[in-house]
């Protein structure tokens, strides 16, 4: 070790010894040395590789509805090796690109060193969130079983009739949409009338929520007499495809009329994914 190392010590670094060290020869120097060099090194840590520039060029979206991650990374130190970790395991040698595959549907971490001469990096991580699952719907009004007249029925939702719920999804919901079918003529609404020959989605109004969490009301006022059948969709924020969460039976008769208006009797069906 050169004196000017030595001088780098903060044990060493004091006018006696810095005399010492600029005359070597001085009785007892060498041990002196020895001794503050033993106690400085002897129970390091492992070296770390200082001049390592370590980066992540290619990683998956987060979050992403892909089940499967692949990491491109590189290093300024050339001739750099790596070692690698996923959600905490230990670290084993790799090299890049490194893929993983298939992942649950939770939130991963990769790490990354970078190896040279012995020495480590610190290490590079980044974190993501699987996720393949559609949002989760809740059917606030109305609801399976109910029977409703006009009062009820316009009572229902907040903010006015019509049809309501929520909808949850860990990477944000992005909107939901209602069809209804009249039982009778086989047409859905078009969102003026039952007109369209084929099932048609009416965008919901968003209400209140943000982030994971949504609510919403589609406004529909009583509808004539009869059955009809009601499917309610959402889709998350990864643009996943959306999910029927419910196909309810509605039926309304005139044997609880009320201002001319019948009631509402639902039953649930199987749900089933939408278009």
């Amino acid at each position: 070790m050169a004196a000017m190392e030595y001088l780098r010590i903060p044990e060493l670094v004091n006018p006696e010894l810095q005399t010492k060290i600029a005359s070597p020869s001085t009785q007892g120097f060498g041990a002196t040395i020895q001794r503050v060099i033993h106690s400085k090194f002897l129970h390091m840590a492992p070296a770390t590789l200082g001049e390592s520039i370590l980066t992540i060029t290619a990683k998956p979206s987060n979050p992403t509805a892909q089940k499967t991650a692949s990491f491109s990374f590189s290093d300024a130190v050339s001739g750099a090796t790596f070692v690698c970790s996923l959600d905490g395991s230990a670290f084993t040698a790799c090299s890049s690109p490194k893929s993983y595959g298939p992942l649950s549907e939770a939130t991963h971490t990769f790490q990354v060193k970078a190896v040279s001469n012995g020495q480590q990096s610190a290490a590079t991580s980044y974190s993501w969130r699987v996720d393949v699952s559609p949002p989760a719907i809740t059917m606030t009004f109305p609801s399976n079983g109910g029977t409703y007249n006009a009062t009820s029925w316009n009572a229902g939702c907040s903010g006015g009739a019509g049809i309501c719920g929520t909808a949850t999804d860990p990477s944000g919901v992005a909107g939901a949409a209602v069809s209804i079918q009249q039982q009778a003529t086989g047409k859905w609404w078009n969102g003026t009338a039952f007109g369209n020959s084929y099932e048609t989605f009416n965008l919901v109004t968003q209400v209140s929520g943000s982030g994971t969490t949504w609510a919403g009301r589609y406004p529909l006022a009583v509808p004539p007499s009869g059955s009809y059948l009601v499917h309610v969709r959402a889709s998350d924020g990864l643009g996943q495809k959306d999910q029927v969460a419910a196909a309810i039976q509605l039926h309304l008769g005139n044997e609880f009329s009320d201002y001319g208006m019948g009631a509402a009797q639902l039953t649930t069906q199987t749900p089933q994914i939408g278009p």
